[in-house]
């Protein structure tokens, strides 16, 4: 799809007439795997901002890009919040395998 927005003329304006076409891409955005969102935003969302025409900007990237940052920050933060976790236990000096092997 992403190199759609660089062949196509009238993707932009396909998109405008019918915004189910884009809410299809992005609907299950928060149900996918890390990986798949780098994939989407790689392949997808960035070809779509930078050659999405200036006059547009406002009809289109503004309903979509806050939703889009918005999963962003939530996932960065629980996955940093999951690393503090499992990093919080190093730093007690005690390991799980040291008290397994103490018992």
């Amino acid at each position: 799809l992403g190199s759609l927005t660089y062949i196509i003329e009238g993707f932009y304006t396909a998109v405008l007439a019918d915004p189910r076409l884009l809410e299809n891409v992005l609907c299950l955005l928060p149900s996918m795997e890390d990986r798949h969102i780098r994939s989407l935003l790689r392949l997808f969302v960035g070809p779509f901002i930078k050659n999405c025409p200036r006059e547009l900007f406002d009809r289109m990237l503004a309903p979509v890009l806050p939703n889009i940052f918005n999963l962003l920050l939530e996932r960065l933060d629980a996955g940093y919040s999951r690393m503090q976790q499992r990093n919080s236990g190093v730093n007690t000096g005690t390991s799980e395998k040291d008290e397994i092997i103490s018992d």
